[in-house]
């Protein structure tokens, strides 16, 4: 196995874990403060691990067919995880999770049935804004995740809230976005001629 392709495989481990570690206080009832500790820990690996195959093959001018399957795989795993966690206890609304997920697997389907025809799709513009977003959307999360375990008692934190939720409004947005711009490579007569 690739070192990339090693470090993208290990964000596809570090999910469940990051699922677990959110959840341990609702299942021990203890220790919230130390699991919003672990979550950021976790989120700023996994979000962090996300750069290092995409540096390492522009410093090497590469680009490997594993990775390009294998990455977006990664991504949809991880942020997937992240906002079930939050639409699981309300902190995201579970209409707008379903929309991320409909758009990933949606996506996926575009990806393999793109792949039949003997092309490996890239990413797209959509989809790299997408990423940034979701990547604001899930800090935005672990914020509200940090507030209830340490914070609980202010009084005034509607505005946070608000803002938080606008975060994850903005990231059904771009999903939907991102969804009928892979669609349309779908149904292009380029990709259909491939």
């Amino acid at each position: 196995m690739d070192t990339s392709d090693a470090v993208v495989a290990s964000r596809i481990i570090l999910a469940p874990l990051f699922f677990v570690a959110f959840f341990l206080p609702k299942w021990f009832g203890a220790a919230e403060q130390i699991s919003a500790v672990l979550l950021w820990v976790l989120f700023i690996v996994i979000e962090g691990l996300d750069f290092v195959p995409t540096a390492r093959a522009r410093r090497r001018g590469l680009s490997v067919d594993s990775g390009k399957l294998l990455d977006p795989f990664a991504d949809s795993l991880t942020k997937l995880t992240f906002f079930l966690s939050f639409a699981m206890t309300g902190i995201m609304p579970m209409w707008v999770f379903l929309i991320l997920l409909y758009r990933d697997l949606a996506v996926g389907f575009v990806r393999f049935m793109v792949l039949r025809r003997g092309t490996i799709l890239t990413a797209r513009i959509s989809g790299r804004f997408k990423v940034w977003i979701y990547r604001v959307a899930g800090a935005a999360g672990l914020v509200e995740v940090t507030r209830r375990a340490f914070f609980e008692s202010w009084s005034d934190s509607a505005p946070l809230v608000a803002a938080i939720l606008y975060t994850f409004y903005a990231a059904g947005l771009i999903a939907v976005w991102s969804l009928v711009d892979y669609l349309m490579v779908l149904f292009s007569r380029k990709a259909r001629d491939v």
